[in-house]
């Protein structure tokens, strides 16, 4: 079982983050920004290497010296049921926000997870490209905004 999730999480070092704009500054936790090779280069701008676990995105931008404009128009955190960083304090921004949900079906406690994560963040919207059924999950717990 374990050397499955291993798998699992290989895979999901392989896939870019979605390229939305021109303008966007992608974020990756330091052990995946290797993983993405050189043809993965966020396409117009290289990833900024962020910390790993916990911790505050707003403060890690402002303090960020590869990020030179600081005021966003969306922040989008896609993370998955098996992700160990969580960027915290996304409202700071005061933009719209929304948590792109990857796999939910994995791990310890998946939804779980990742509802929780919701939760404390209070995200404006909650889209997936994955496992569309779980998204009955995050209208029990009162997001509104789902695709």
């Amino acid at each position: 079982m374990l050397r499955e999730f291993s798998s699992i999480g290989q895979l999901r070092q392989n896939i870019p983050p979605p390229q939305l704009s021109d303008r966007q500054v992608s974020l990756c936790p330091k052990r995946r920004a290797k993983g993405f090779g050189l043809n993965f280069v966020n396409l117009s701008k290289e990833l900024v290497e962020c910390p790993e676990g916990d911790y505050d995105l707003y403060d890690f931008v402002q303090q960020s010296e590869q990020i030179t404009n600081k005021e966003f128009d969306l922040v989008i955190v896609w993370t998955s049921s098996f992700d160990q960083s969580n960027p915290l304090n996304t409202r700071k921004f005061k933009c719209p926000t929304l948590l792109l949900a990857g796999d939910t079906h994995h791990w310890e406690f998946p939804i779980n997870h990742l509802l929780a994560y919701w939760a404390t963040e209070g995200f404006d919207y909650v889209a997936t490209a994955y496992n569309f059924q779980h998204l009955h999950w995050f209208a029990a717990a009162g997001a509104e905004n789902l695709a």
